[in-house]
């Protein structure tokens, strides 16, 4: 039997194939057949692009036209479709054919099933792939681990927020060899992110942020973060439309949020000058430094929330205390002035009567008898109202807004008291002299003022001493009321009635305690604040 290249090729499985300057088969072997499963007689006369998967028909169109310009062999690879649908891949060798007058008159192509070698090489591309994540996995493994370590030792250590979030920006450039790290605090108020702490290119020398931007939820790279949720990873800025440039224009960024209870508390973020900078391995370490820091953080930031908010009460209780103490200056102001001029007006027609009376009594004769002896007391009686209007302006303006001190106001009343009322008054004082409580000042003031005023006219007691204690920011005065024999018991109680009923207003304003306990005769009054 003659040698032929057709018989060689069918029995090594390698089909044959020849065209025209058509592209119309005109001939092939039994091997190219049973690769596509046709006929002979039904290939022959079919284009040739009709056994090429419609995937794979640019490429042939291309290297159709190369094949024409070149006298040498082309090859390459692309899909054939069988006559059943399916397709397998074919490694093509074509050349083109000449007569012998050297005219083209089509080309010849020599096509081997090579799918069995793309499985076999994607397969090994799988295993190498499959070899090369668990490596990933375990360099990650291990970074994850010393992200963990290095973080937890320092994390419960440090109290304040400034000092936490700023280790943890500085921690974090230092080991991955990051350019800059910033974090951004959610303010749920306004709903911004508002710059916080950074580390690199966004420090200040004086060790805070470099002009801060704040962002609304959803504005940028960082504010798309927060409002989805999740880890965003921008590998060329300038192709996304969402970056908004901060202290410079950078070319990659990498945007982790916070969550504390499925809500965004902070972002942590970092930008690079170079395109696709941040691998996987920096997306697992800022993600596993969030999860690190989320509890702390919020704890940190509810702590600071509450300081805000008991400054703020702070500064409104003082506010109320002045508005207190105004009130009270005021309030004794007008009683003063009220004072005044009751001592002017009633004071002066009083002493105008007396006067009268005076003349009236001198010329008249002495055989007015007993309308003289009426006329007399009158005149005594007008005498009374008129050093006593003079004593109440005097009282009046002793007291804790004259200038002296707490002890020394307490001092000059019960100087007057004792020369009105002939009464004798022991004090015995421990602690501060003075009070520094102005509400507290005026009003304990005032309530004893009130029980020595109306308690100790004539007939119902003849020894009265009092111990005050004004130490440890509590003040303790006990009034000790010992009674004539002769008061009659009924109209004490009614005294003491009325007036701790007078001063249970001043008693509220500052928190104060009043008891009133008697035996044998003795009364005491405890006012406790």
């Amino acid at each position: 039997m003659p040698f032929s290249y057709e018989s060689l090729l069918s029995h090594q499985k390698i089909g044959f194939v020849r065209v025209d300057n058509q592209d119309l088969i005109v001939d092939v072997n039994s091997s190219f057949c049973e690769l596509l499963g046709y006929k002979r007689n039904v290939l022959i006369g079919m284009e040739s692009k009709h056994v090429v998967h419609k995937g794979s028909q640019k490429e042939f169109s291309q290297q159709s036209a190369i094949n024409n310009r070149s006298n040498d062999s082309n090859s390459y690879t692309i899909w054939h479709l069988k006559s059943d649908g399916s397709k397998f891949l074919g490694q093509v060798t074509a050349l083109i054919e000449y007569d012998e007058n050297g005219d083209q008159i089509g080309s010849v192509g020599i096509v081997q099933d090579v799918t069995e070698n793309l499985i076999r090489e994607n397969k090994l591309e799988e295993i190498l792939q499959h070899q090369k994540a668990l490596n990933e996995k375990l360099l990650n493994k291990n970074t994850a681990l010393e992200v963990i370590n290095k973080f937890s030792t320092t994390i419960l250590k440090l109290a304040k927020l400034e000092e936490l979030l700023s280790n943890v920006t500085e921690q974090t450039c230092n080991l991955l060899k990051i350019e800059d790290c910033v974090i951004y605090i959610r303010d749920f108020e306004s709903n911004v992110l508002r710059q916080f702490v950074s580390y690199g290119n966004k420090r200040a020398l004086d060790g805070g942020i470099f002009s801060p931007i704040s962002l609304k939820i959803g504005q940028g790279i960082v504010g798309s973060a927060a409002q989805h949720k999740k880890t965003e990873l921008v590998n060329d800025l300038t192709l996304d439309p969402r970056y908004i440039v901060d202290d410079a224009s950078r070319y990659s960024e990498l945007s982790v949020p916070i969550l504390f209870d499925d809500e965004v508390i902070a972002v942590l973020d970092s930008e690079s000058s170079i395109k696709n900078f941040y691998t996987e391995e920096h997306v697992l370490i800022f993600q596993t430094i969030s999860n690190l820091i989320s509890t702390r953080l919020q704890e940190l930031l509810v702590n600071e929330q509450l300081n805000k908010k008991s400054a703020l009460l702070k500064e409104a209780i003082d506010e109320i205390k002045k508005l207190q103490n105004d009130r009270i200056v005021n309030e004794e102001k007008e009683r003063i002035s009220i004072a005044r001029e009751i001592h002017d007006n009633i004071g002066s027609t009083l002493f105008a009567t007396k006067m009268l009376l005076d003349n009236y009594l001198i010329t008249k004769s002495r055989k007015l008898g007993i309308q003289e002896e009426n006329l007399n007391e009158v005149n005594g009686l007008l005498h009374e109202v008129i050093v006593n209007s003079r004593e109440l302006v005097n009282s009046l303006e002793i007291g804790p807004n004259s200038g002296d001190t707490f002890k020394e106001s307490l001092e000059l009343f019960f100087d007057k008291v004792k020369k009105i009322r002939n009464l004798n008054i022991e004090l015995f004082w421990e602690g501060n002299k003075d009070i520094d409580d102005k509400v507290k000042s005026v009003n304990v003031f005032r309530i004893i003022q009130d029980f020595l005023s109306q308690t100790t006219h004539p007939g119902l007691w003849n020894q009265v001493s009092i111990k005050f204690n004004n130490q440890l920011q509590q003040i303790s005065t006990i009034l000790r009321f010992e009674a004539d024999p002769k008061s009659p018991v009924k109209e004490i109680d009614q005294t003491l009635y009325s007036l701790s009923n007078k001063t249970n207003r001043l008693i509220d304003e500052i928190n104060g305690h009043l008891h009133i306990s008697e035996e044998d005769g003795v009364t005491e009054i405890s006012l406790t604040c």
